[in-house]
């Protein structure tokens, strides 16, 4: 009884809570259009704050504690009636959340036009891009979903049920966000959407262009996992979104799967509430999916007692690190390190050099094979070795103000990052403080000092200009830091001195380690994309009759961008490798200058006799999102385009011919 009066008490407060932010909102929203105090519309925030406020009164009077105290006293268990009943409400109200948030066009055409039911659901949907609102209408089905899982699992407590309405609610919008994008929109959908999808392509270019090209040399794995498509044929662009979204979802979910069963989870509603709270864990960081193989792998076959068999693994996941990114190259050998540290006591050891021979060589051997797999890759792949493109990453500018707040993400590099780590810290140290002399100090120093390195490591890849728009960039950190905070909060680990405890974390912590996910996950996604059928059609019909007729007229057609429309032969002209938007972007973000010059020299002398790109704006900014990108992107890229090429149609694509006469 008492669990139960502390959870509701809570639940109340923190209802009042938030659904005081999201009024705060609603009001500034209004502010000016609408007498929020003064209105018929006062009812409708006044009505729910006071019964909130009064039930929270009177949780703390005798009559409402009898009450709750009173299917304790009896042995009563739900009826067949009501678990089918509250089942039925569950399935019924799980995706109205997720339904809200991509489908917020309910008052368009509606019967409730000139309304006043028809004038709040007009300001709702137009609130539900705040995240104040949406965390509100969350909160409200979670407390749902909690009722109901309540009476379908009788013997659960309160904040068992409450903790799994978090992880269904946010697991299914979650995997909405991951299938949003899939549509048949002929053209790109975002910057690098084109560019993916053609930079797969080159991996069957002798059958779709006539002759072998150069590979990516951006992330390989990514296309390499994403070229199932192309093996059927030439099917729809929606394939090509789907599968890279079945990926996302699946690898990241086959992740949680992984690690709950690394640490020894086997019940199955536990199970499935760890792989779900992993799956979570891992989408707050918008990580790439690419990269998770190398963990899969670290997790499902390292094992210390087992050092051949689990060093193959290690070379296989540090391949893949190879081919995936510059800052992962060390990851999987400090994982399976970490494993060892985490598993293998000192005292099972000789001496601290006999201790440490183990993890070293992982690392070692990890890190070695990455590079040697990214040298071969390079060589192999048919790039120009010498010209700087693979070494980007390491010649672009830094710009260190986006660990702080800023119009590019609004929370900040650091204080997210901070924010992400809180929960793990706590568990950390408590389960430390539980078990003194637990862990040698030669183990701990270890597990510290990965951490730092990968998180300070992770800071410095995130403000590569390009990035800090999220925390992907601490994608290392943060799956190092869930590998060990999940040994430590299941007692995975093993003891110096004793069986390690598994001692019941304050509910708190449990609450942010399932929150804080939530918040970040929250922030993505929204209205679905619509377009214009018609509109797409003709534009994509004169793209391709324009660009045909060039080529049969034997000018040059450069397409810098939706160069999808090759790859999937929606348009048929012979394929000019260079200067694809994508890569043309990261060669002047690293300031590849001969690289630049042999651009700005093929547009002054008008090469191409036409190109099909974006109607770029030219405009220098200042304090906007992406402003740095931007300036540099206008300076090399733009206003030498626009001063020997003119746009001659700027809709969905934008198609530019040369100047008759070139600006000065």
């Amino acid at each position: 009884m008492k669990a139960a009066l502390k959870f509701w008490r809570w639940i109340l407060g923190a209802s009042i809570i938030i659904f005081s932010i999201a009024l705060w909102r609603f009001y500034w929203l209004l502010k000016g259009n609408i007498s929020f105090f003064h209105s018929k519309y006062t009812l409708l925030w006044a009505i729910p704050l006071a019964v909130m406020a009064l039930f929270f009164i009177l949780s703390w009077t005798e009559p409402v504690k009898r009450y709750m105290e009173a299917p304790s006293q009896k042995e009563s268990h739900s009826s067949v009636f009501w678990k089918v009943s509250a089942s039925i409400i569950l399935v019924a109200t799980l995706p109205l959340f997720t339904l809200i948030i991509f489908y917020p066009y309910y008052t368009a055409h509606s019967q409730w036009n000139g309304t006043t039911l028809g004038s709040i659901l007009t300001i709702f949907s137009g609130a539900i891009g705040y995240l104040s609102v949406r965390f509100l209408v969350f909160w409200a089905f979670t407390l749902l979903g909690t009722v109901c899982l309540k009476i379908i699992w009788k013997n659960l407590s309160w904040q068992s049920t409450f903790i799994f309405s978090i992880l269904l609610q946010a697991s299914l919008y979650c995997a909405a966000v991951s299938f949003s994008t899939v549509n048949n929109y002929p053209f790109a959908l975002g910057w690098s959407d084109a560019s993916r999808i053609y930079d797969t392509s080159l991996f069957f270019a002798p059958r779709l262009y006539g002759q072998a090209f150069p590979l990516s040399v951006l992330h390989p794995t990514w296309h390499l996992l994403t070229t199932i498509p192309f093996f059927f044929g030439n099917l729809p662009v929606w394939i090509h979104r789907f599968w890279p979204a079945f990926l996302e979802f699946g690898l990241t979910l086959l992740t949680g799967i992984v690690f709950s069963e690394r640490l020894g989870v086997k019940k199955g509603l536990i199970l499935g509430a760890t792989a779900l709270w992993a799956f979570l864990f891992i989408r707050q960081i918008s990580i790439l999916f690419s990269v998770l193989i190398c963990v899969i792998i670290i997790f499902a076959w390292v094992k210390p007692k087992r050092y051949w068999l689990s060093t193959l693994f290690l070379i296989l996941a540090s391949i893949w690190a190879g081919l995936s990114r510059i800052n992962w190259f060390p990851v999987p050998g400090l994982l399976a390190a970490v494993i060892y540290l985490l598993e293998v006591p000192y005292s099972d050891s000789r001496s601290w050099l006999h201790y440490l021979g183990i993890p070293v060589s992982w690392f070692v051997i990890g890190t070695a094979i990455a590079f040697g797999t990214n040298s071969l890759y390079n060589l192999w792949s048919g790039n120009e070795i010498s010209g700087g493109q693979f070494s980007s990453s390491l010649t672009s500018d830094l710009l260190w103000n986006r660990l702080l707040p800023s119009t590019v993400f609004p929370s900040g590099v650091l204080p997210g990052a901070l924010l992400a780590g809180v929960p793990f810290v706590l568990l950390i140290v408590s389960a430390l403080r539980r078990n003194p002399g637990g862990f040698h100090p030669l183990r701990l120093t270890g597990i510290f000092l990965t951490l730092v390195i990968l998180f300070l490591g992770g800071l410095v890849v995130s403000v590569k200009i390009g990035g800090g728009g999220d925390l992907h960039n601490m994608d290392a950190f943060f799956v190092m830091l869930l590998l060990v905070g999940g040994y430590l909060y299941f007692g995975r680990w093993t003891s110096e001195v004793s069986e390690p405890s598994h001692p019941s974390q304050p509910a708190l912590t449990l609450l942010l380690a399932v929150l804080i996910p939530v918040w970040f996950i929250l922030q993505t996604g929204g209205p679905l994309f619509t377009w214009d059928k018609t509109d797409a059609a003709d534009a994509l019909n004169t793209i391709k009759s324009e660009s045909e007729q060039t080529a049969q007229e034997g000018g040059q057609v450069l397409f810098m961008y939706q160069r999808h429309l090759l790859a999937l032969k929606m348009v048929d002209v012979p394929l000019v490798p260079d200067y694809e938007q994508d890569f043309l972007m990261e060669m002047v973000m690293s300031h590849n200058q001969p690289y630049l010059d042999k651009f700005q020299a093929d547009i002054k002398s008008q090469k191409f006799a036409l190109i099909v790109a974006v109607n770029y704006g030219d405009q220098i900014q200042k304090d906007v999102a992406w402003s740095e990108e931007n300036n540099l992107w206008v300076e090399e890229v733009v206003r030498p385009l626009k001063c020997y090429y003119e746009v001659v149609m700027g809709k969905d694509a934008a198609l530019l011919k040369p100047r008759p006469t070139p600006c000065e």
